[in-house]
């Protein structure tokens, strides 16, 4: 063999001996971080809220957390959670769940957005079937469209536990019925409880009563009174959460834009 062809040998096993070792490098990943933003925010979205009487609460969308730990009556803002049928896992601090943590399935749908209520009280019985007792989650959708220019949107849901029905009234600054929302049974969040009610935008009291009408005087008392703040352009949910029993039902706010 010629001392060029020898030259021309020696470069090609030279240059396999280097991609060999290169090849057995490890790759360079970069390092994992956990998520702060949930999932694709362009999927689907849900807001989280604790309208239950566990003193802290973290909701888990397939074990990815969902912001920071709830107190009663406080909730996340919107995060992206993934499509189709899910696991949702609520867990609480100190064991304040029991034994075991709450694990339910919910199915979110592309473009869609969701509020999810953290619901009943820790130490509800144990139900019939799989029911374990304690808290439930209820899911419902929302539907963002903007009001009309001066109003806001509201809509009221019934998730004080011992209240098998309840009704809410609206009362502006003059001290006049602006709108009712009636009839609201426990945990019922279907058909026409889902739409909101469009009302001019500025600040009201809130009457909750239990039953399926409010009183025709605005003094009547009710099982809560609170204040609350509709702004211009902006979709709220409002909803009653707390034991009639032990005086302790309030009024919770959630915004949605």
């Amino acid at each position: 063999m010629n001392k060029q062809l020898k030259s021309i040998s020696m470069l090609a096993v030279t240059g396999l001996v280097v991609a060999a070792m290169v090849s057995c490098q490890d790759p360079d990943y970069p390092a994992a971080s956990p998520s702060t933003t949930g999932y694709n925010t362009t999927s689907s979205k849900a807001i989280v809220v604790n309208a239950s009487n566990a003193p802290s609460i973290t909701a888990l969308f397939e074990n990815v957390a969902a912001g920071a730990a709830l107190a009663p009556g406080v909730n996340t803002g919107y995060i992206g959670v993934p499509l189709g049928s899910d696991q949702v896992r609520i867990t609480g601090a100190g064991g304040t769940l029991g034994t075991t943590d709450l694990s339910a399935k919910s199915t979110f749908l592309t473009g869609t957005n969701y509020t999810i209520f953290v619901t009943d009280t820790i130490a509800r019985p144990k139900g019939t079937g799989t029911d374990l007792g304690g808290i439930r989650t209820l899911t419902v959708t929302d539907t963002l469209t903007a009001p009309a220019a001066g109003m806001a949107k509201v809509r009221f849901f019934n998730l004080a536990p011992d209240v098998s029905a309840a009704s809410a009234r609206l009362i502006n600054a003059s001290g006049t019925s602006t709108a009712t929302l009636l009839s609201r049974a426990y945990r019922t969040a279907t058909g026409t409880t889902l739409r909101y009610t469009s009302v001019p935008a500025g600040a009201y009291t809130v009457q909750v009563y239990s039953g399926a009408t409010v009183p025709s005087s605005t003094t009547a008392s009710a099982l809560v009174t609170a204040p609350v703040t509709l702004a211009d352009g902006k979709i709220y949910t409002l909803y009653s959460q707390g034991l009639s029993r032990a005086k302790t039902v309030s009024v919770g706010t959630v915004l949605h834009n």
